[in-house]
């Protein structure tokens, strides 16, 4: 039963991308006229997704500093830490924390971001690239 009912709701899932007829692009297309044709759903799935997935990346870049410092560096032996593995995440992590958006709620993203692409000069910007200016 539970076979037969996972097998309708990816059927469901599937029919409801064709019908809906939105092809399938990198995060690189979609800007602000893509923005405009969003539903509010679909904005706020947007804003939740792409806040989701930075705070794991995050949380993963803080675990993989975490796991080299400890397999790198044995007790007993010192300066056995490979800095440039080290120098990497530390890198990666200054780099990705511009997109933590921490302390701004999903619907005042979504807002920033009708008021940002209102100025057509903004149209051409990828959404991602558009969020971190929205927060600051």
């Amino acid at each position: 039963m539970k076979k037969i009912l996972l097998f309708i709701l990816i059927l469901i899932f599937i029919s409801n991308c064709f019908a809906n007829g939105r092809k399938v692009v990198s995060i690189d297309e979609e800007n602000g006229y893509d923005w405009e044709k969003f539903t509010f759903g679909v904005k706020l799935g947007y804003v939740m997704g792409f806040s989701t997935a930075i705070h794991a990346c995050i949380e993963n870049i803080n675990f993989l500093k975490e796991t080299v410092e400890l397999i790198q560096k044995p007790k007993n032996v010192k300066n056995t830490t490979d800095l440039s593995t080290i120098e990497i995440l530390d890198f990666l992590y200054i780099d990705i924390s511009e997109y933590d958006l921490a302390g701004i709620t999903m619907g005042q993203l979504v807002n920033g971001l009708n008021e940002f692409y209102k100025d057509y000069r903004n149209k051409h910007i990828p959404i991602y690239r558009a969020l971190p200016l929205i927060d600051s």
